[in-house]
C-alpha cells in the first residue's frame, strides 16, 4: 500500500511538472503572436505603395505617390471624417490669434502618442499627421496639455494656405513619406488638416509601441 501511495505521489508530481514547463513554453509564443490590428486609414497607404512599389526609390515616384494619397484622403474626408476619428490625437500647443481666438493643434504619430495601431506590419509604416481648428478662449481653455481626445467636426481641407497665422503669414504643413537604410519602418505623414466646429472627448489609448 505504501509503495503504491509513493508511486502515485511521482507520477502526479512528474504530470505537474510537465504541465508547467508546458505553459512556461506556450506563453512566449502566445504573446509574440498576438498583434493588433492597424487604424483603416493604413488600408490607403497599403493601397498607395501598392499602385507606387517605387516611393522611396526618387523625389519624381515620391511625388505621384503623395499626389495619390491628398486625393484619395481629401475625397474620404469630404464624405465622412469618421475615417479618421478612430485615432486618438494627443493635444499639443495652442497659439493666440485676433478676436480673442486661439489655433489649436493635435497631433498623433510613433514617436507622439506612441500608438502601435499607427503601425503597419503589412506595409512596414508607421503614419503621422496634425489636426489644426480655430475656436474661442472657453473651449480653448478647457484642453489638458498633452492629453488624449477623440475628435469630431467639420472637414474644410489640408491646412496648407487655409490657415494665417498671427505673423500674417499662411501656414503649411506638409505631406511627404520617406525611409532611411536604418529604419524598420517608413515614415508617412498624412499631412495637416483644417475642422470647424471642432469636439474634442478625453480618452486613453490601449495600444502602445513601447
Amino acid at each position: 500500500m505504501r509503495k503504491l501511495l509513493l508511486f502515485l505521489i511521482v507520477v502526479l508530481g512528474v504530470g505537474c511538472l510537465f504541465s508547467c514547463v508546458q505553459q512556461n513554453q506556450q506563453s512566449p509564443s502566445t504573446e509574440k503572436n498576438q498583434s493588433v490590428e492597424p487604424y483603416k486609414v493604413q488600408e490607403l497607404i497599403d493601397t498607395m505603395l501598392s499602385k507606387y512599389p517605387n516611393t522611396y526609390v526618387n523625389d519624381v515616384q515620391k511625388e505621384r505617390a503623395i499626389k495619390f494619397l491628398r486625393q484619395e484622403l481629401n475625397e474620404k474626408l469630404t464624405k465622412d471624417y469618421s475615417f479618421l476619428s478612430e485615432i486618438p490625437m494627443e493635444f499639443r500647443t495652442m497659439l493666440k490669434t485676433e478676436h480673442d481666438k486661439y489655433i489649436i493643434k493635435f497631433e498623433c504619430g510613433e514617436y507622439t502618442t506612441n500608438d502601435r495601431r499607427l503601425i503597419s506590419e503589412t506595409s512596414q509604416t508607421s503614419i503621422h499627421y496634425a489636426i489644426f481648428a480655430i475656436v474661442n478662449a472657453e473651449l480653448a481653455s478647457t484642453l489638458e496639455d498633452g492629453a488624449m481626445y477623440i475628435l469630431t467636426g467639420e472637414y474644410k481641407g489640408f491646412v496648407d494656405g487655409k490657415l494665417r497665422l498671427p505673423s500674417g503669414n499662411l501656414f503649411d504643413y506638409d505631406s511627404d513619406c520617406y525611409k532611411f537604410s536604418s529604419d524598420k519602418y517608413a515614415s508617412i505623414c498624412l499631412g495637416g488638416f483644417l475642422f470647424d466646429k471642432i469636439k474634442f472627448t478625453k480618452t486613453q489609448i490601449q495600444h502602445k509601441t513601447r
